[in-house]
């Protein structure tokens, strides 16, 4: 091995600020060393009964992918007795066990009063060694993550304890020239809370147009016992009650097998769950299918996840799934001549009277054991409008808004994606993860 590859490279960040590049390299120090104390569990009854008479604060019960807290109850802390329970500003709450094992959020005095559960870990970082923001930030990169991984799957199961994230190694610029440490952490802090800022607002209008589509369907589609929507387009006002149709008079089973060639390739279509759409699944030989029953997908198609039916996976097939295959698992509908229109019946499907018929159709036990009936399907009952064009204004409606979620989704992950690429340039790659 050459001279240059035994050489340890410098740790100092891809990209740095101007006013830092001469400042030398950073250094690494375990976790513990920047907090104010040992990390502290959460407690699982740190609270009195809910009273008027004592403050009121939510409880932490998770965190999620975007490092926000999730809450599901309310309880009245005793700040004489139990002050150490609640958060203040600039606390980092940590996930440690579970699926959410390594997830983090960054109390803000804007989020009201907190306390957090007993699976969670606070730590409070000491000012004068390290910012807060700066902190937080270092807990969302890939290192940081390939350490969790590292670290949870010793045990055996997902979990770290307040030890192991003290020992978490934390690449910081070095404070030997003063306070020049700290003005750099300050400027990176600013720069990525800046960019978290920005991602959160346009997540927030991301958030509320699925609202707002969520709502508008609610009124587009009649009520329980209610044959007529509570909103209609002008030109149907007077189109008359809606009629209940069975899905047997409006779709036809669209069957073509593959004839599969061992030599060829083929790509397969999956469906998610909650009505998120078709996905494309890796190329594969015809010899990896063997015996399975595949079909060429068909255009236009209303298709549904027959194992996952009872959870809103039905989607509508486009020219992107053109040569595509799908297997037994995902039946194709095509829609029967001036008889109705294959996005109102999914639309209609991904509402709530929609999910309960699916459910019904889909005998059995929960998750994998539910499986839709093709009969039980086909022989569902809904109400739908007598004309064709007023499901095609329905559905063009609810596309087009679909079209700015999806629009303003894209503009979400390229945020993230940036802000994720920058992070891996603002702090410097350690040379080992997990120690």
């Amino acid at each position: 091995m050459s001279e240059e590859k035994n050489e340890k490279r410098a740790l100092v960040p891809r990209l740095r600020f101007p006013e830092f590049r001469d400042a030398g390299e950073w250094e690494t120090v375990p976790m513990g060393s920047l907090l104010v104390r040992n990390p502290e569990y959460g407690v699982n009854a740190p609270a009195a009964p809910y009273s008027e008479d004592l403050p009121t604060y939510l409880r932490i019960t998770d965190i999620d992918d975007d490092g926000r807290f999730l809450s599901e109850s309310k309880v009245s802390v005793d700040i004489v007795a139990t002050d150490d329970n609640y958060l203040e500003s600039g606390d980092i709450v940590l996930a440690r066990t579970g699926a959410s094992v390594g997830k983090s959020y960054r109390y803000r005095k804007e989020d009201g009063r907190l306390v957090f559960a007993g699976f969670l870990i606070r730590i409070r970082p000491e000012p004068k060694k390290v910012n807060s923001i700066f902190l937080a930030n270092f807990l969302t990169t890939q290192q940081y993550w390939s350490w969790v991984g590292v670290t949870s799957a010793r045990s055996g199961q997902p979990g770290i304890n307040g030890t192991e994230y003290s020992s978490l190694p934390v690449p910081v610029p070095s404070n030997e020239a003063g306070n020049n440490g700290l003005s750099e952490q300050q400027r990176i802090a600013d720069c990525l809370f800046s960019l978290n800022e920005l991602i959160a607002a346009e997540g927030q209008k991301l958030g509320t147009l699925r609202t707002y589509k969520k709502g508008l369907m609610q009124q587009l589609f009649p009520r329980e016992s209610e044959t007529l929507p509570r909103l209609r387009f002008s030109k149907f006002q007077n189109a008359g009650e809606w009629q209940k149709r069975k899905i047997s008079t409006l779709l036809n089973r669209s069957i073509n097998p593959v004839d599969v060639d061992a030599g060829a390739m083929y790509q397969e279509v999956g469906i998610r769950s909650h009505g998120k759409g078709i996905f494309h699944k890796e190329l594969v030989s015809g010899k990896s299918l063997g015996t399975k029953r595949v079909f060429w997908v068909k255009e236009d198609a209303f298709v549904v996840n027959i194992v996952f039916a009872w959870e809103q996976a039905v989607a509508v097939t486009s020219a992107a799934e053109k040569g595509m295959i799908a297997s037994h698992r995902f039946p194709m509908y095509t829609a029967k001549p001036n008889k109705t229109n294959v996005n109102f019946i999914k639309y209609f499907f991904l509402t709530k009277k929609g999910k309960e018929l699916l459910g019904i159709a889909s005998p059995g036990g929960a998750g994998r054991n539910k499986t839709l009936g093709q009969k039980e399907f086909e022989n569902l009952e809904f109400l739908l409008p007598s004309t064709v064009e007023e499901q095609n204004e329905i559905a063009n409606f609810l596309s087009s808004i679909d079209t700015l979620i999806a629009i303003q989704s894209q503009k979400v992950d390229a945020l993230k994606n940036h802000r994720n690429s920058l992070m891996q340039q603002l702090f410097p790659m350690l040379n080992e993860v997990g120690g």
